[in-house]
C-alpha cells in the first residue's frame, strides 16, 4: 500500500507542523504584538519534509508503505480531477505548498513564543519556554 504521484519523493517541500506548538504561536502573537504586526500570516510549519521521510516515518510505526513517482501525464489520466491534482502537485513541488516567499513567515511564527513569563490578556499567563528542536514525528503520529 502507498501513494503514486507525479512529486519528487526527495524534495522537501511537505510542510509538517506539531498541532501542540499552536497555542504557543497563538499566545506569542498576543504577548508580542510588536513582532507579530497587523495581520500577518502565522504559518505552523516546524519543518519541510520529504515524501521519502513521510513514508520512511510511518514504516518506522510498524506500517508498510511505499512512494512511487508517476509522470504527470500518466497520473493526470487516473481520476475525474487528477490533471487539476498534477497540477496542484507540480505547483508544491516548485513553490512549497504555502508559496516560495513563506520561509520568512514561517521563521516569524516559529520565533513568536516567548521564552519569558508573560501576561495575557484577562490575566492569562504563558508559561516559560524555550523553542526546542522538534521532536521524531513518531510521537505525534498515532495511527492505526
Amino acid at each position: 500500500m502507498g501513494w503514486a504521484l507525479p512529486l519528487d519523493p526527495e524534495q522537501r517541500v511537505i510542510h509538517m507542523g506539531d498541532i501542540t506548538e499552536l497555542g504557543h504561536i497563538v499566545a506569542g502573537a498576543f504577548t508580542q504584538p510588536e513582532l507579530a504586526g497587523n495581520g500577518e500570516h502565522l504559518p505552523l510549519v516546524g519543518d519541510f519534509l520529504s515524501f521519502n521521510e513521510v513514508v520512511a516515518t510511518l514504516n518506522r510505526l510498524g506500517h508498510k508503505f511505499s512512494f512511487k513517482q508517476v509522470p504527470q501525464e500518466l497520473f493526470a489520466g487516473w481520476f475525474p480531477g487528477a490533471k487539476e491534482v498534477a497540477e496542484m502537485l507540480a505547483y508544491f513541488e516548485a513553490y512549497t505548498y504555502l508559496g516560495s516567499d513563506s520561509r520568512d513567515a514561517i521563521a516569524l511564527a516559529n520565533k513568536l513564543p516567548a521564552d519569558s513569563r508573560r501576561s495575557l490578556p484577562h490575566g492569562r499567563e504563558q508559561t516559560s519556554r524555550s523553542r526546542r528542536q522538534p521532536e521524531p514525528l513518531e510521537k505525534y503520529w498515532r495511527l492505526t
